[in-house]
Order: C-alpha cells, then structure tokens, then sequence
C-alpha cells in the first residue's frame, strides 16, 4: 500500500468477498478470485476472466459505490466507450456493513504509462474528446452532489496529500496530455477546448497554503 493511504476501517480480505458472493452471486462464487488492486476507498477483486469485484474499505467510499450503482446505468447509453455499470448491486450481510458490487472487467492499461512511452496518438485524443463532450452534459436534478469532487484541480497545482514528487509527476502527465490535445486539436474543436483548459490550469495561480480547492 502506498505512503499516506489511510487504513481500512473494514479488513477486505478473500474470505469475505468469497462469502459475500456465495451469499447473494452463487453463480459467480466459484470463479477464480485475485485481488488487484488496494486504495484509498476501495478494493478490487478480479472475478474469472469476465468479472470484478469493487467493495469499499472505508465508510466514506460507501455512498459512492451506491451512487455508481445508481448512475452508471444512466450514463451508459450515452457514453462511446464502455464503463463498469454494476451487474449486482451488492448489499451488506454477516458483519460487513456497506453496498458493493460487480462489475465486467475492462481491459486496458493506465494511459500515464501509454502516453509516457509514446503510444498514444491521434486516435486516443479523440476518443478521449468524445467521451468528456459525451460526459459533460447537464446533470438531473436529482443527481448526487459530491463535496470532493469539481473544484480546482489541485492535483495540478498543490502537495497537499502526497509530496512534492507525486504532484511534479502529476503536472508532467497534464502536460503531456496538453500537448497531446495541441497536436490534434482544430480550432473550435473538442480536443482544441481540452488543451486550452489544461493549460490555464497549469499555468494558473497556485493555492494559498493550507487551502483544500474544496
């Protein structure tokens, strides 16, 4: 686990998820199961070849996993490339006390690591493009709002969780992908209004100390 992710408030462990299937997914329960990935709010199981398992391990990760489970559904239909809508909308039994669920596995690497060796182009820009046009829309009125979530950006800006190296690496990926957007962009187009956002942020005014962007 990482330096400075806080502890889990729930131990996530094989046997639990294990039972929790067996429990309310029989027919997916005896599927090869292979943790993934450990974070901040949530752990990640793969499940066979087809499957994963998102289950949280704090508290506060809890309301967002239902609002997944509410949203993604909705979104789906409307996005042009796949998302993880829940299969089952897990719910809390025997001790553990939070909504999970499972999800289809999507293939794919993490782009920092395509863009840094080069092996994003075009054709990734514009997928991306699309898919925040296809996003950015006008939220319901009944959509959740989350206090963590649209304000600064200030993993562009700050070194407030992690240090000072996480946040140049963060800024170097930015950059990279404004030049990415530049290289592509037409004026008056989607990837042309991507780059130029990215970059007043970057060249934008850094917080004050001790301010959240919250």
């Amino acid at each position: 686990m990482s330096a400075g992710v806080p502890p889990a408030e729930v131990d996530v462990t094989d046997e639990l998820v294990r039972a929790l299937l067996a429990a309310q997914c029989p027919e997916l329960a005896g599927l090869p199961l292979r943790r993934v990935a450990n974070g901040w709010d949530n752990v990640m199981y793969r499940l066979g070849d087809r499957h994963a398992v998102r289950i949280p391990r704090r508290r506060l990760a809890a309301p967002l996993v239902e609002h997944e489970q509410r949203w993604l559904p909705v979104l789906a239909p409307h996005l042009p490339v796949p998302v993880p809508v829940p299969l089952h909308a897990g719910r809390p039994q025997d001790g553990y006390p939070w909504c999970w669920s499972v999800t289809p596995w999507l293939d794919g690497v993490p782009a920092a690591t395509r863009l840094a060796g080069g092996g994003m182009g075009e054709p990734f820009a514009r997928a991306l493009a699309a898919f925040a046009v296809a996003l950015h829309q006008p939220a319901p009125s009944d959509a959740p709002h989350n206090p963590f979530r649209g304000g600064p950006p200030m993993w562009i800006h700050g070194a407030h969780h992690h240090g000072p190296a996480t946040w140049e690496r963060a800024r170097a990926f930015a950059l990279s992908m404004v030049s990415l957007f530049r290289s592509v962009g037409e004026p008056g187009s989607p990837e042309e209004a991507i780059a130029a956002f990215g970059l007043r942020q970057l060249l934008g005014e850094r917080p004050a100390p001790g301010a959240t962007g919250r």
